[in-house]
């Protein structure tokens, strides 16, 4: 039997190891990039969703406000008791265009007829005794929001608000307001999600109220999907999951509205998620054929010889498979073996030179990028500034309002002058928040020595001289000096210090700690107030945005601080983290 030449094992070895070493980086790079595609596309739908839910529960509650005031109002209250239909009707037209929030508005009767609807359908004069709305407002005499149903006027999705109109103890009437899902759905389109990603509302049912892509003409029901069955029960978070009774694949993300019953889910189909991903595959794929066939090229070149050039040759493509591509061999002779070397350098230049390109793909990609957030920027200010000039009109009207007219407005009426104000001011404080938890995700972290103990003393300092009256002990461990950048740590200080500030408020006597302790060999450096406390319980929504366990009454604030800390210790590679009772104060502790 003829033995194999030398040539042909060699051309062989190296074709092993060329295809080898190239599936192995081409496995690791498309794991790893499917790996943080996923994880990029779970906390873009998290946020999505959170975003969703929170503007669907203020659309909600400022839709149920207007339902809960409605019935006090003196001329729709009189024309309803006294049963003035046509005066009803006409308070009716001017409340529906007044308040956008609802497709069409109907006064039923005490037995559930349909008194007067605005607009006018064929439901006038039918009996509605029927719908669990009017049911349960009879039985409760209070303010009561309907599941999803479809309309027997409009034949289409909707969710009523019914309100009693009382006569001092009798119910006169019950009116009822049809949320508009159609608008919801627009709205929930236009927050800033991913092209690829949908978002849908579902009630406590798990029936579909509002979806990112228009509304449905039949209540679809939900509820056998994995993430709005996790939704339901009150969770919030992320899973991967598959679509009942189908074969595909989503990356779902959801988050309650608590307060409804409902829920939010984001969801991208794994497959677009993992487009990028596969498309590196494929290019690397061809790749390793590309190199592949340059090996056998380069190995039948090889002739009988000496080992060591071809050790040295052995060595070489080690490295260069370990990414060392600035590698190259010395040709020694001008036979086969030499040859061989002077073709493994044009291979190595040639990766070299695919290197270099990739890595200038990279630098232009992330000039694209930096370009897009300083547009992004440009876009938040211009954003934040048209939304805060109608803000600060609405605010200024309103107190002037109060001022120069204030003899002829009612106490009813003053009210609600004030909780306009309230409302444009809180507004103008969230776009603030948002914007600087928006500055902070892109600010470039510059690094020093920062000596977290005098930051501590100053802010202490200018809590106390907001409100110099208040008798609270500082105490503030000297000498704790760290490596980060000085102001996005000051802004941690700050508002876990202005946080254990605001919650000892109703403490005689107050005892606020900055301090560092070991564990595990590492510091870690914590806050700690003997204040209103919190429950564990719910522990893991004090960093996400938005997110407040006592009422506006009770504390101020917007929701934003915590994921504020969370955000700039994230990106000091350290954690955050929070522990506490009712009652009995609470500690925050983060590392860096």
């Amino acid at each position: 039997m003829k033995s194999i030449g030398l040539s042909a094992k060699l051309s062989v070895a190296i074709v092993l190891v060329a295809t080898l070493s190239l599936g192995i980086l081409g496995f690791l790079a498309v794991t790893a990039s499917r790996r943080s595609l996923r994880e990029q596309v779970l906390s873009a739908n998290l946020t999505a969703a959170t975003l969703v839910a929170r503007a669907v529960e203020q659309y909600a509650a400022d839709a149920t406000s207007v339902m809960r005031e409605a019935p006090g109002r003196p001329k729709l209250s009189r024309e309803i008791v006294t049963a003035n239909w046509p005066e009803a009707s006409k308070v009716l037209e001017n409340f529906l265009r007044n308040f956008t929030q609802f497709d069409y508005v109907f006064v039923q009767d005490p037995q559930g007829v349909i008194r007067v609807r605005v607009p006018h359908a064929e439901t006038v004069g039918q009996d509605f005794s029927f719908r669990d709305f009017f049911q349960e407002v009879m039985r409760t005499r209070r303010l009561y929001i309907s599941g999803v149903y479809v309309s027997k006027a409009t034949q289409r999705p909707v969710v009523s608000i019914a309100a009693p109109v009382l006569d001092g103890d009798v119910i006169r009437g019950v009116l009822v307001g049809a949320l508009s899902l159609k608008t919801m759905s627009r709205f929930v389109s236009t927050i800033g999600q991913d092209d690829r990603t949908v978002v849908y509302v579902v009630d406590s049912k798990g029936l579909l109220i509002a979806h990112s892509a228009g509304g449905k003409a039949e209540p679809e029901d939900m509820k056998a999907h994995p993430a709005v069955q996790a939704v339901l029960s009150g969770k919030s978070g992320t899973m991967e999951s598959r679509e009942p009774g189908g074969d595909e694949t989503f990356l779902s993300a959801y988050v309650p509205i608590s307060r409804l019953g409902w829920g939010v889910v984001a969801f991208q189909p794994l497959s677009e998620a993992y487009a990028a991903a596969d498309r590196l595959g494929q290019w690397l794929l061809w790749a390793a054929l590309g190199c592949t066939a340059i090996a056998v090229a380069v190995g039948w070149g090889f002739g009988r010889g000496l080992t060591r050039p071809v050790l040295r040759l052995a060595e070489a493509t080690r490295r260069m498979t370990a990414g060392d591509f600035a590698v190259r061999v010395t040709p020694e002779s001008a036979d086969e073996v030499g040859a061989l070397a002077t073709s493994f350098n044009t291979m190595a230049e040639r990766l070299h030179e695919s290197y270099r390109d990739l890595e200038g793909r990279v630098r232009d990609r992330t000039a694209e990028l930096e370009a897009a957030n300083k547009e992004l920027e440009a876009f938040s200010y211009s954003v934040s500034h048209d939304l805060r000039a109608p803000l600060r009109s609405i605010d200024g009207f309103s107190q002037a309002l109060l001022e120069d007219y204030a003899e002829k407005l009612d106490a009813q009426g003053k009210d609600y002058l004030q909780r306009v104000r309230a409302a444009s001011q809180r507004m103008a404080q969230l776009i603030d928040d948002l914007l600087q938890l928006s500055r902070l995700a892109r600010s470039e972290i510059h690094r020093e020595g920062v000596d977290l103990s005098g930051t501590a003393q100053a802010i202490a300092a200018e809590l106390q001289k907001t409100q110099p009256d208040r008798q609270v002990e500082f105490r503030i461990a000297q000498g704790v000096v760290v490596e980060g950048d000085p102001r996005l740590l000051r802004v941690v200080l700050d508002n876990l210090l202005s946080n254990a500030w605001k919650f000892t408020s109703k403490n005689p006597r107050a005892t606020i700690e900055f301090g560092v302790i070991e564990n595990d060999g590492r510091p870690v450096y914590f806050v700690q107030d003997d204040g209103a406390g919190f429950d564990m319980a719910y522990g893991d929504k004090l960093f996400g945005p938005f997110q407040r366990l006592h009422a506006p009454t009770e504390f101020s604030g917007t929701g934003i601080g915590l994921a504020t800390v969370q955000r700039i210790v994230h990106r000091h590679g350290g954690r955050v983290w929070a522990a506490g009772a009712v009652g009995q104060g609470a500690t925050f502790s983060f590392t860096l």
